[in-house]
């Protein structure tokens, strides 16, 4: 069921919930751009929902907006993924289902259950499909170790990431590469988000430079545009795939409604 939406002149939002409910509902809403009017879709759309006589709400969020504001660097700074997950539990969200959050622990602290839902075995089914199944799974950095590592045990093969060093006086970062098994094998550089697809160019270059075969790149959330495929395809990725958790200017779609259906399905 379509919930019924349009926008006023003014900008604000309007939903309805065409039919009245008397079961449990489950609304699937990615928050990607604009992310400010589809939170407040969102959280609107749960009070219609309890308002039809919804039993019970739940949220599937394929990608989760504010997720990357998730510590607190600075006095004052709000962590904004904890006031968004709070803010849909306040309107009535009994669960919610997020695929891949940038840091699965910091949901945990939501007050309420929030499920981190892995795309490893969506993102290896499509690497197995495109016959990159053999391939070294490289994380481009070591915070994304563990995603690499399970897409490399769905496929039965070898994972490893770069070393990321931070200079205690200047700040600046700095990547270094690390003894990895990759002298001519194909290479795919695994990572949750892509913005501008600096990060994965680096690593696309340093996996060539130390005898990569060849090299691909994966981004579960791809928040660049054309500008981002077209630094990584310069860097020398021979093709450039992202999951469909949000429009993206790829040709090659990593499917993930199965895995997000299997998490569901898992606790409801």
């Amino acid at each position: 069921m379509r919930l019924e939406h349009k926008v006023f002149p003014d900008g604000e939002v309007y939903v309805r919930v065409p039919t009245d409910l008397r079961e449990e509902v489950l609304i699937v809403y990615g928050l990607a751009a604009p992310q400010n009017q589809r939170l407040v879709e969102l959280l609107i759309a749960v009070d219609a929902v309890q308002g039809a006589g919804a039993r019970a709400v739940y949220a599937v969020i394929p990608y989760l907006a504010y997720a990357r504001q998730d510590r607190r660097v600075l006095p004052g700074e709000p962590i904004s993924v904890l006031a968004v997950l709070k803010a849909l539990h306040a309107v009535g969200v009994s669960e919610v289902f997020v695929l891949e959050p940038h840091n699965p622990r910091v949901i945990g602290r939501a007050g309420f259950p929030v499920h981190a839902v892995s795309a490893a075995p969506a993102v290896a089914a499509f690497l197995r499909k495109e016959g990159w199944e053999d391939a070294f799974i490289l994380a481009p950095d070591e915070g994304a170790l563990d995603r690499a590592r399970q897409v490399a045990a769905a496929l039965h093969t070898q994972a490893g990431a770069l070393k990321k060093h931070r200079d205690p006086h200047t700040g600046k970062i700095s990547v270094r590469w690390t003894d990895l098994p990759i002298k001519g094998r194909r290479v795919v550089v695994v990572d949750d988000i892509v913005s501008t697809g600096g990060t994965m160019a680096r690593a696309i270059q340093m996996a060539l430079q130390h005898g990569a075969k060849e090299v691909a790149a994966v981004g579960v959330h791809w928040i660049g545009g054309s500008n981002a495929v077209r630094r990584l395809l310069d860097a020398g990725a021979t093709f450039v795939a992202a999951s469909e958790s949000m429009k993206h200017p790829l040709s090659k779609c990593i499917q993930i409604d199965e895995v997000l259906a299997s998490a569901v399905r898992s606790r409801i």
